[in-house]
């Protein structure tokens, strides 16, 4: 169970996006006092499919509603949404692979340097989790048993693809959640709504 003296944090990013060999990076970057339990796990068996596609409509939607640089080309929300839509990627294209990073830390740890050391642009592409249903709903998300991954349809990964200094599947199963209170936010759309859907759909970079 997680203590009173301690937080935790869920983040991901591109593999090889932190040099050759990603898995060494994060190992580098565990090494630090302030972590006291850690697991990762490397999803890479992740295909678009029609959910996909449908978050990214309501992606456009959404956007057009904010508005954005260039929309002026467009006569109308239809013609913008066939524009981006007529774009990659498609249903059955391979996703690129993620390293999910689920850290349990000291209370007093600094939210800058946990995000340094794991070459995140800045604290708040990462996610402090304080809330229990965000806690297990993060655990979860690492073999895709979270709301949103099982909902999507994502690929399950086993247990043992995940690797960890801590039983995470025993702490994931000690958090009970009132079902008519789930996570708050889902921490893989932490990013503000456009630049979320631009990052993770339109284009499908970080």
């Amino acid at each position: 169970m997680i203590k009173g003296k301690e937080k935790c944090y869920i983040f991901n990013f591109i593999d090889g996006d932190r040099g050759d060999d990603s898995e060494a990076f994060i190992k580098a970057a565990l090494d630090y006092e302030p972590i006291h339990s850690w697991a990762y796990v490397l999803h890479d068996k992740e295909y678009y499919n029609q959910h996909d596609m449908a978050v990214r409509k309501g992606g456009c939607q959404r956007c057009w509603a904010d508005g954005f640089l260039g929309m002026e080309k467009y006569a109308n929300i239809r013609e913008y949404i066939e524009d981006e839509m007529s774009k990659p990627p498609f249903i059955g294209d391979k996703k690129e692979s993620r390293w999910y990073i689920f850290l349990i830390t000291d209370i007093n740890a600094v939210d800058e340097e946990i995000s340094d050391r794991f070459g995140m642009p800045n604290k708040h592409y990462m996610r402090c989790l304080t809330d229990k249903p965000a806690i297990k709903d993060a655990i979860q998300m690492l073999v895709n048993e979270d709301r949103i991954g099982v909902g999507m349809g994502e690929h399950h990964y086993p247990d043992e693809d995940v690797r960890s200094n801590f039983n995470f599947r025993e702490l994931m199963e000690s958090i009970h959640v009132d079902p008519r209170n789930p996570a708050r936010l889902d921490p893989r759309y932490y990013l503000p709504r456009k630049t979320w859907f631009s990052r993770l759909f339109s284009r499908g970079k970080d």
